[in-house]
């Protein structure tokens, strides 16, 4: 932030401040594809996790949620101090906005545990960033993932634009603290704040949308459609790609993380039958955006794992 705010080169500062769209979407996907896909090595035989709601289960997203918060709270200084510049205002507000998604997967993490320091600090981060009710209402789409009644799981041939109206409902009470803000920073750190807000939502808007596209659970035979068939590795398309893993402390193992919601990042681990994305997800979820191109890439590959998990469940047999 001190060079942010000094006289630092215009170069300099305009890299600094633009710098989280270049990791996001250019140097994690580069790495990605220099490294290829690596699961990550299983776990030696007989290995028991730690207890998935102690303290340091889930340290390490707990202390990037803190860090980030921090950093918002001085960038949100440096622009109550320093001279306006619209540049550089514009570009910190979208490397906030991107930070605030990898700090979205921490406080991802978080809400799985039942120990209160987690709750807490997922809870304060989710507020701030006008995205409380993902709080609740993520658990229940751990219920309903893949069924009609599940708004997060986008059906084949949706587009991401009509989904993100249906994603982003409801009412907030986060106003409050905005106006906090705008006591404590001003009108500038206030708009800083609410752009970062909706890049984070338009970011969860895509990132939930890729993550279920095309895929369901099958209804339970003569159930009426009131029921529908457990969950599989099936239902949730997953990436290998160890950098963006690492990024997003490895929800992007993802199947293995609807089979048991609440076991801490660290040991989840994807099956051999997980279906993947075919690239790193921070460079494939740009073609949502064009909605055919999205469709000519994703449809065929939907329809083939339902396929394979209709046979999973023996509901058919193999051709």
């Amino acid at each position: 932030m001190q060079a942010f705010a000094s006289g630092a080169e215009p170069w300099v500062k305009c890299l600094i401040a633009g710098s989280g769209p270049l990791l996001l979407h250019g140097l994690g996907p580069l790495l990605d594809f220099l490294a290829g896909e690596r699961p990550p090595e299983p776990l030696p035989s007989g290995t028991k996790s730690s207890p998935p709601d102690s303290l340091s289960a889930r340290l390490v997203p707990t202390l990037t949620v803190l860090a980030h918060l921090a950093v918002a709270a001085a960038a949100y200084a440096a622009v109550a101090t320093a001279p306006v510049q619209p540049l550089l205002l514009g570009l910190m507000t979208v490397t906030l906005g991107i930070s605030a998604v990898g700090c979205q997967a921490a406080a991802h993490e978080l809400i799985h545990s039942r120990n209160p320091v987690h709750l807490a600090v997922a809870a304060v981060f989710l507020t701030l960033y006008w995205w409380y009710p993902y709080y609740r209402a993520h658990h229940q789409h751990h219920l309903t993932v893949c069924t009609p009644s599940d708004y997060t799981s986008a059906h084949k041939g949706r587009d991401v634009y009509s989904y993100t109206l249906q994603y982003i409902p409801g009412t907030y009470s986060e106003v409050a603290l905005t106006a906090g803000l705008f006591l404590a920073f001003g009108p500038l750190a206030t708009a800083a704040h609410l752009g970062a807000s909706f890049i984070l939502l338009t970011y969860m808007s895509v990132f939930d949308y890729v993550l279920h596209y095309g895929l369901s659970r099958p209804e339970m035979p003569g159930s009426g459609g009131r029921r529908f068939m457990h969950v599989t590795d099936y239902n949730s398309w997953s990436s290998l790609y160890p950098v963006e893993n690492a990024m997003l402390f490895r929800v992007l193992y993802h199947g293995d993380h609807h089979i048991v919601g609440n076991k801490s990042y660290a040991w989840l681990r994807p099956s051999a039958s997980a279906p993947t994305f075919p690239m790193p997800i921070n460079l494939l979820a740009m073609a949502t955006f064009v909605p055919p191109l999205w469709s000519a890439v994703m449809d065929k590959r939907a329809d083939e794992i339902n396929r394979k998990n209709l046979e999973h469940l023996g509901l058919v047999t193999r051709p």
